[in-house]
């Protein structure tokens, strides 16, 4: 098997029997997907996949409220914040914009 050639299926349901996390990985990228127990999608992670490694984090990051507004979008590369994030409140109005790699992304 070759790093291109991993892939994973993972889902994981909570105690109501509704989908909590998904998670589906094929030619050595991995998509997560939280879920809030009301159905609505909680964040999305992208990682990379190397064979006997640990993943790491690249491409978008987004956090949702449980009202399906976003709360932090972002990107990754090779593991380290990269590029300009921007935080939202609730009501879907920004609050903030950090550029660079040194950011808190829950506020």
């Amino acid at each position: 098997i070759t790093d291109g050639e991993l892939y994973a299926l993972y889902r994981k349901y909570d105690l109501e029997g509704n989908l909590a996390i998904n998670t589906y990985g094929i030619e050595g990228k991995n998509t997560d997907k939280g879920y809030y127990s009301n159905g609505k999608l909680a964040y999305i992670k992208e990682f990379k996949i190397l064979k006997g490694k640990a993943p790491i984090q690249v491409g978008k990051y987004v956090e949702y409220y449980k009202n399906g507004n976003i709360k932090v979008q972002g990107n990754y590369k090779d593991g380290k914040r990269e590029g300009e994030s921007l935080t939202y409140y609730e009501n879907g109005k920004i609050n903030d914009i950090h550029k660079g790699k040194e950011i808190n992304f829950l506020k």
